[in-house]
């Protein structure tokens, strides 16, 4: 497959995800449901001593480093609640940042989240980010 396949694959999956998903109704997603996905995923790389990006996913800070919190890659919120096209987070998870002026690696690095991690985040995005 050539280098041009994937930006296509992502944009597929960028419209499936938007375009398929929120019609089905979800249960309330609470915030430490993505708090254990950020904990066994990306906390890794994102401690509050050593926050790879500044940004620290650790559950104690994780809100207040995502919600309403301007990217440093792109003129957008990091989560941007109630809006999932405007929620520069679940841009890095699905791999489509660069579409929209954003930088670097799908995170996380090396890793890929699941379908169902990535509908818990999406979920709790569009359900409007709540610090529940």
């Amino acid at each position: 497959m050539g280098s041009d396949f994937m930006p296509g694959l992502r944009t597929l999956f960028w419209v499936t995800t938007m375009l398929v998903a929120p019609t089905v109704q979800s249960a309330e997603v609470m915030f430490s449901d993505v708090t254990k996905i950020f904990e066994r995923e990306c906390v890794m790389c994102h401690q509050p001593y050593d926050a790879k990006g500044e940004l620290t996913l650790h559950p104690a800070g994780a809100w207040k480093s995502l919600v309403d919190v301007e990217s440093s890659q792109v003129d957008m919120l990091l989560v941007t609640p109630g809006n999932l096209e405007q929620s520069y987070l679940y841009r890095k998870l699905t791999d489509t940042q660069v579409e929209i002026g954003g930088s670097g690696d799908r995170m996380p690095y090396q890793a890929d989240l699941t379908v169902e991690q990535l509908e818990t985040i999406r979920t709790w995005i569009e359900q409007g980010a709540k610090n529940n």
